[in-house]
């Protein structure tokens, strides 16, 4: 989670734990805001609740970007990959050079435009060995606010469902060793698809998420691991 990289910053306070759930607690500096965060582990199941709290702690009212960054990699990247969502858009980064389609394009997902005429397939994540950047924003989502990564060759799905009350949208970024400069060169295989309040970039960019004075607001989301079964078995 991220308030511009903040939240990564500033400690955690523990209020609470025990093998099956915690709840912690942080106040923000140069955002008036604290986060009372619980998290738990559903009984026989692989699925973990994540609720965060977020509080205004001034008298003002306060417009805030909130974004989760869960993050794949390893292993989970090296098998035949797919990706599922609830969207039916997805936008490229205005801002961003070299993305996988022309800055600040809309595209019907899963399908996107190169600017060489091909078509991609969103859903499918390049092997081991295949160079990508992606990064934008997915949108318009129909039938809740959802995404899932599955792996075929492990038989593992990861599937993210979260609130779009205040996440109306999910920042969608994959650096398949691509980038040949500073931070990565070309070292790192990572994908992320983030729950967030607001755009990536862009002249329209505009968080959702505005708090009143003293107002709290909860923001709930769900990760969960599931085994697949592969389509000859019964």
């Amino acid at each position: 989670m991220g308030f511009h990289g903040e939240a990564a910053l500033t400690r955690w306070d523990v209020c609470a734990a025990d093998a099956t759930s915690a709840s912690l607690q942080v106040d923000l500096y140069s955002v008036p805001v604290r986060i009372d965060r619980t998290l738990a582990l559903r009984d026989d199941t692989a699925a973990l609740d994540l609720t965060d709290t977020v509080t205004n702690l001034s008298d003002t009212t306060i417009r805030i970007d909130y974004a989760q960054h869960p993050a794949l990699a390893g292993p989970f990247l090296a098998g035949d990959g797919h990706i599922d969502t609830g969207a039916t858009r997805f936008t490229t980064d205005p801002d961003t050079a070299g993305n996988i389609a022309a800055p600040g394009t809309t595209h019907t997902w899963p399908f996107a435009a190169a600017e060489d005429g091909a078509t991609v397939d969103l859903r499918v994540v390049p092997g081991v060995g295949q160079r990508r950047m992606a990064f934008g924003w997915l949108s318009d989502f129909t039938g809740g606010h959802w995404a899932s990564v599955t792996n075929r060759n492990l038989g593992l799905t990861v599937r993210l469902d979260w609130d779009g009350t205040h996440l109306p949208y999910a920042w969608f970024w994959q650096e398949l060793n691509d980038m040949s400069g500073f931070p990565w060169y070309r070292r790192a295989r990572v994908m992320a698809i983030e729950p967030a309040s607001t755009q990536t970039s862009g002249p329209d960019r505009r968080s959702v998420l505005a708090l009143v004075p003293y107002e709290t607001v909860r923001i709930p989301m769900t990760f969960s691991i599931n085994e697949i079964r592969a389509s000859n078995e019964r």
